[in-house]
């Protein structure tokens, strides 16, 4: 018998918790900067299997199971997933960003796939109620979940008997190198230390790589951990600053300031930091940053 959650299991790290809402819904009014983390993770990966691969064989789908993705973003995952269903298969997929959900519906647009698209808090207690699904997929969701012990109690009430549910996090320590650049030329433009201590140091997730497995097991009966190691390797400054500055805004820097600070400070912000790049790249020929990403295969 699977144990019952009835409350939080561990004291999670509070520094370490999602920015919030108003980061969410700004992050992600639109999918550019989501299109250019994945354009670049894909342009630049060393791993030869692209990730999208990897969580096709996590879900071991035959094309006629049920399926649900929370979390969709702009639907660039759910694509390939649905492209494998045939008569029988069918997907919901959930996001509580409208500009998501658009970009989603754009990019999945497989005639033959039936799926329903919902603008929903993935969050709420009275998700999807009465419903289970044989996948359920929760990708880099839970970077933006504050109570890991909710979300997991909704995930396994709506997974069926013998389905699954994926849930794919990064490790904390995860593209450590582009944040120890950002941090250190953050500090030499001067930006006020108040502002300093809110800013991301480093990935954020209350869970993480690095605890999954042991929360996880309080709420499913079988965890399977497959990691997924990759590296991006930049041997030229320019996508390096679009990923960190287009993709990352600042590494979050950015979208905390919320227009507080003179375009000229990000503008000196953005020239201490490709000026670093361009001396790495010259000194090794290619800037490495070490991606940490995991996922979970869970069953009741």
């Amino acid at each position: 018998m699977m144990p019952q959650a009835s409350g939080p299991t561990q004291d999670y790290p509070k520094d370490l918790s999602a920015l919030g809402d108003s980061y969410v819904e700004t992050h992600f009014a639109d999918d550019s900067a989501l299109f250019v983390q994945q354009l670049t993770h894909n342009c630049f990966r060393t791993n030869p299997e692209p990730l999208v691969d990897h969580i096709l064989r996590c879900l071991a789908l035959d094309g006629v199971e049920s399926i649900l993705d929370l979390g969709c973003g702009n639907g660039l995952i759910l694509r390939d997933v649905v492209s494998r269903l045939r008569e029988g298969g069918r997907a919901v997929a959930v996001d509580i960003a409208p500009g998501m959900l658009a970009s989603a519906r754009r990019n999945v647009n497989l005639a033959w796939a039936p799926i329903e698209w919902m603008r929903h808090d993935v969050r709420a207690a009275d998700l999807l109620p009465g419903c289970r699904f044989d996948r359920v997929m929760a990708n880099f969701l839970f970077h933006y979940i504050d109570d890991p012990d909710a979300m997991c109690r909704s995930l396994a009430r709506l997974v069926a008997t013998k389905g699954r549910v994926l849930i794919t996090v990064e490790g904390l320590s995860s593209m450590k190198k582009m944040y120890d650049i950002h941090l250190e030329a953050v500090s030499r433009v001067g930006f006020p230390a108040e502002f300093v201590s809110q800013i991301p140091k480093g990935r954020r997730g209350v869970l993480s790589l690095e605890n999954a497995r042991s929360v996880l097991m309080t709420h499913f009966s079988r965890v399977e951990q497959r990691l997924y190691p990759d590296t991006l390797l930049f041997r030229d400054a320019t996508p390096f600053m679009r990923f960190y500055v287009d993709g990352h805004q600042f590494c979050g820097a950015k979208t905390v300031a919320n227009g507080r600070f003179a375009a000229s400070m990000f503008a000196e912000l953005y020239a201490f930091v490709e000026q670093d790049v361009r001396r790495r790249i010259a000194l090794s020929g290619g800037l490495e940053i070490h991606k940490k990403i995991g996922t979970f295969v869970c069953y009741i």
